[in-house]
């Protein structure tokens, strides 16, 4: 796993420095409120450290990077891949303060454009509470077709982009 850099962040693999930022968003309600249950800390402490042992597997299925704002090298939340067969489920979980700056949307798409171009996926798939008006409109910049409701899903909307999908690169000045 890479460093991968946007014209705003540096997207830093997971790594034991991150315990912080991960526990701080896994047990944050505001963060959670469209995700699922908070997690107590013990929980969120256990979850890294699997989450960190994942990533240092020969070929992870899991793959995570810190999103890191260039220059002063705060951590604005996680991005991650969540790798089955040719496909990958992308999502990312930003701190409060973050949220609404587009931080997410430059990170999804170098998220993208890893997963085409490096790692040789097909297809890019997301899902959210349907009621995440926010999180829809990211994934219409960004290129993702809305695919039909699920009635077993309780994210509800998911979303899918294809290998051949227009450039997610152009979207991110659209933001």
């Amino acid at each position: 796993m890479s460093l991968l850099t946007t014209d705003r962040l540096n997207l830093t693999p997971l790594s034991d420095a991150h315990r912080a930022l991960y526990c701080r968003l896994y047990t944050d309600p505001e963060v959670m409120r469209y995700v699922g249950a908070c997690l107590d800390r013990a929980k969120a402490d256990h979850c890294f450290a699997l989450a960190l042992a994942a990533s240092a597997s020969p070929s992870p299925g899991n793959l995570i990077w810190s999103m890191d704002v260039r220059g002063d090298g705060v951590s604005a939340g996680l991005v991650g891949l969540r790798i089955q067969g040719e496909e990958a489920e992308v999502g990312a979980l930003i701190l409060p303060e973050f949220q609404a700056s587009g931080l997410a949307t430059e990170a999804i798409a170098a998220m993208a454009d890893h997963a085409f171009a490096i790692l040789g996926l097909r297809r890019l798939f997301t899902r959210h509470r349907p009621e995440h008006t926010a999180a829809a409109a990211l994934m219409r910049r960004l290129g993702f077709s809305a695919l039909p409701d699920e009635a077993d899903n309780p994210m509800g909307q998911r979303w899918a982009l294809g290998s051949g999908s227009n450039s997610t690169q152009r979207k991110v000045g659209d933001s």
